[in-house]
């Protein structure tokens, strides 16, 4: 025989021998790949992970701190608000609206909602789902004192 047809016999014979070693006792190693260790039950899914496999979890809610802070930032907790307002001022951003509009009582405040199209003095419905304090926009280049996210419709 020559060298090869050796060398592909012998592999043959290993992977047979360690197939059947494996069939005839599939428990020799635990799931965790370490001979002698004992098989350890799963860790605990994170709150408002989809289950996996036939786990079964009950449904969560989102559960956000009133105030966390990420790194000085401050976001505030997901609420259902609807604000109204007069466009002041807006541009796009990537997939984003950034719009300046003035309140009821005059206040003005920033938005970055999906992308929309919007004019000045246009009257808008803001749906806000969250709100940020000192939020860096790395695509802007700009740092906002506070800012909404959520979506928007224009009302006349």
């Amino acid at each position: 025989m020559s060298h090869p047809l050796i060398i592909l016999f012998v592999s043959f014979l290993c992977i047979q021998i360690g197939c059947e070693s494996q069939g005839n006792n599939p428990a020799a190693v635990p799931p965790s790949g370490l001979a002698g260790s004992k098989p350890q039950a799963a860790p605990a899914l994170p709150q408002g992970h989809p289950p996996v496999g036939n786990q079964a979890q009950a449904p969560a809610a989102p559960q956000l701190p009133a105030t966390p802070n990420h790194g000085g930032v401050q976001v505030q907790q997901a609420q259902d608000v609807k604000l109204v307002g007069t466009v002041v001022e807006t541009f796009n951003a990537a997939s984003y609206t950034y719009v300046k509009f003035k309140d009821d009582s005059a206040k003005e405040l920033w938005a970055a909602i999906l992308k929309i199209d919007l004019k000045q003095g246009q009257k808008i419905e803001v749906n806000q789902q969250m709100v940020m304090d000192n939020f860096q926009s790395k695509s802007l280049n700009r740092t906002f004192d506070r800012i909404i996210f959520g979506t928007a419709k224009v009302l006349q």
